[in-house]
């Protein structure tokens, strides 16, 4: 492919920066409601070609959780052809939701290499609360490399209505006290073990359970 050694050195991260508190994950960022997503893209860290140049495209696209968007595990027997149709599944299945994303943005760029490594910026504030998935992407790496966590660059997003006042202020929950949101996301509280559990009986607690 035209830019296949970007692709294998793109580099992603995600960083959240808010009025409040955000806090990241692995795979979950969290953040109040009406606070911006700053998202940055690195191409080109520690590159090693002979190119003067390189070409192509990064971008993200940001979606409202649904069924049609969860993330398949893949086979685990290691069969080739197994492999190969999960692969092209995942491809399809990245296309369609960068194609159906309602929130998303996207960089051209053409770098000499003496301005490698680059750093590109988007910003997008979800607009409602509750749980969106959010790709960062390479063009060819969309194409090449489909599966989302091969790159770490898929996360779930969720935006909470009011945060408890200890939680904004500790940057989370301190030391003893654990977190739950209510599953209409319209409040995140820091509780004592003995109180989590009672709540995680009730409905509409709970949720997420593995934030």
């Amino acid at each position: 492919m035209k830019y296949l050694f970007v692709i294998l050195l793109l580099f992603v991260t995600l960083s959240t920066v808010t009025s409040s508190f955000a806090q990241t994950g692995e795979q979950n960022t969290i953040i109040k409601i009406g606070d911006p997503l700053e998202l940055f893209v690195t191409v080109g860290e520690n590159i090693d070609s002979n190119d003067i140049s390189v070409s192509g495209m990064v971008g993200f696209s940001l979606h409202p959780a649904s069924k049609e968007f969860e993330i398949s595990h893949p086979p685990q027997d290691g069969d080739e052809t197994l492999i190969f149709e999960f692969m092209e599944q995942m491809k399809a299945f990245m296309i369609n939701f960068h194609t159906k994303a309602p929130f998303k943005d996207s960089i051209l760029y053409d770098l000499k290499i003496d301005e490698l490594p680059k750093t590109f910026n988007f910003t997008v504030v979800p607009p409602a609360k509750g749980m969106y998935y959010l790709s960062l992407y390479d063009e060819d790496e969309l194409l090449e490399h489909p599966f989302p966590n091969v790159s770490g660059s898929w996360k779930r997003i969720f935006v909470i209505e009011n945060f408890a006042k200890s939680y904004e202020q500790n940057q989370g929950c301190g030391e003893n006290f654990q977190m739950l949101i209510k599953s209409d996301y319209s409040n995140l509280v820091c509780v004592t073990s003995s109180t989590y559990k009672i709540l995680q009986e009730r409905d509409g607690w709970g949720f997420p359970k593995d934030v």
